[in-house]
């Protein structure tokens, strides 16, 4: 039975398809910056600026992880683990800038996050750091449906 992965985009797609390997590479190009991935860059018509939004960014560690970009993904959740104030809760957003926490406090997504990122790296069999290692996808992968074949 495959296990559940951490996105509708992960779920669709082999996790060594191209396409889905571009995908992550194109979200953390565009919409990361230093530690945080935002949701959007765009004006939204909303008082206040958007910070970085902490969902999307343990998005991003699962999907390094997915895609076997282990030394990335541990060092991303390092940071992520470090957003935990003196009371281990996690806002919904951070100012990338100033590392700030913004929105709401505690933020359970958040929280959500953090477990799925510590489970999908303490699943990997290769735990040396920075290694790359291609095989290591503790969610849905190779010979598990797709969403076509759901």
């Amino acid at each position: 039975m495959p296990q559940s992965s951490p996105s509708a985009c992960s779920a669709c797609s082999e996790h060594d398809d191209p396409r889905y390997i571009a995908t992550v590479h194109a979200v953390e190009s565009s919409l990361r910056s230093g530690d945080t991935v935002y949701r959007y860059k765009h004006e939204d018509g909303l008082p206040g600026e958007e910070g970085g939004f902490n969902l999307m960014t343990s998005w991003l560690i699962d999907a390094k992880v997915q895609i076997g970009d282990l030394g990335s993904a541990r060092e991303l959740f390092r940071a992520y683990v470090d957003l935990a104030g003196p009371t281990g809760l996690i806002t919904e957003e951070v100012d990338p800038a100033t590392g700030r926490a913004l929105g709401n406090h505690p933020q359970a997504y958040s929280h959500l996050g953090l477990i799925s990122g510590t489970l999908h790296l303490a699943a990997t069999p290769d735990r040396g750091a920075g290694r790359r290692a291609r095989s290591a996808r503790p969610t849905a992968g190779r010979g598990s449906p797709t969403c076509r074949e759901r």
